[in-house]
């Protein structure tokens, strides 16, 4: 299936799903310069029992907390916390729209280019990887495709945007989605 093929997603849970309003949550879409080309920088879970979203590949990112003044903040205090990228070292470009995880978040995707070098420091508590994949690499709709998942527990289910394998990481869900929208809006 090619990009092209692939018809925006929409929020199609079923009525019921969610017992409680989605919380709202921020990632930031780090944008680094290479030799290259632009890459995105993405973080692989750490592995946690608990934790629905573990082992995934991701944007930095989490939980709206109530010190936090918007998603912005957010984005940028969960990234120095995770991977220890400060905010002087970015600039932020914009927010794209939000999407609803299976896990009840409202996630907005805060788009920032890296400025500055920094070092890579990952909190292993909550990242296990730190590491870019080219937005050529993302660009080729060869690479994108839409498969059907069924809803944990239910017998319904829901189309899930899939990259193909980068350097062994499968980016899917929500954080392609992300990415897919983004790239559509270049």
């Amino acid at each position: 299936m090619t990009q092209a093929d692939v018809t925006p997603l929409q929020e199609n849970f079923p009525p019921g799903f969610f017992n409680a309003p989605p919380k709202a949550a921020a990632v930031l879409m780090p944008l680094i310069r290479k030799q290259d080309g632009w890459h995105f920088l993405f973080i692989r879970r750490s592995q946690h029992d608990k934790d629905r979203h573990s082992g995934q590949v991701a944007f930095p990112g989490g939980q709206v907390d109530p010190g936090d003044r918007d998603s912005h903040a957010t984005a940028l205090r969960e990234a120095h916390e995770e991977i220890g990228l400060q905010s002087h070292a970015v600039d932020v470009l914009g927010s794209l729209n939000s999407y609803r995880t299976i896990s009840n978040f409202e996630v907005t995707g805060v788009v920032a280019q890296v400025t500055s070098a920094f070092t890579v420091s990952p909190d292993p508590r909550e990242v296990d990887r730190v590491f870019t994949i080219p937005l050529e690499w993302l660009a080729n709709p060869d690479n994108l495709e839409r498969r059907p998942r069924l809803l944990h527990g239910m017998q319904q289910q829901t189309d899930v945007l899939y990259y193909r394998r980068y350097d062994n990481e499968l980016l899917w869900g929500v954080t392609a989605r992300l990415v897919d929208s983004l790239m559509k809006s270049l």
